[in-house]
């Protein structure tokens, strides 16, 4: 898969930066809406962070940011075990 420059989330354009970050893999802002990848990721890791901020962005931008909130549930805990297996499935069905 290929890392694009922008990517619709719930119709709402994010740009996405590939650049140099310190200390994680990637960042959501969804009030700029935009997410940032670390450069020196592997592909394969750059493509599991997309998601990974991918289902952040979907949370931000629909009510089930809202719900997590209200059921306090980790919102962090919740994308870290779903980007993976997702990703597996993306690439059976597309790649």
């Amino acid at each position: 898969m290929k890392i694009p420059k922008s990517i619709k989330v719930n119709t709402q354009p994010y740009k996405v930066v590939v650049k140099d970050l310190d200390d994680c893999y990637g960042l959501t802002d969804s009030e700029a809406t935009t997410i940032e990848l670390d450069a020196a990721m592997s592909h394969h890791r750059a493509e599991l962070t997309l998601l990974h901020e991918c289902l952040h962005a979907l949370f931000a931008e629909t009510a089930i940011g809202y719900t997590l909130e209200r059921k306090k549930v980790d919102e962090e805990t919740l994308v870290r075990e779903l980007a993976a297996p997702l990703l597996d499935v993306i690439h059976q069905l597309y790649c």
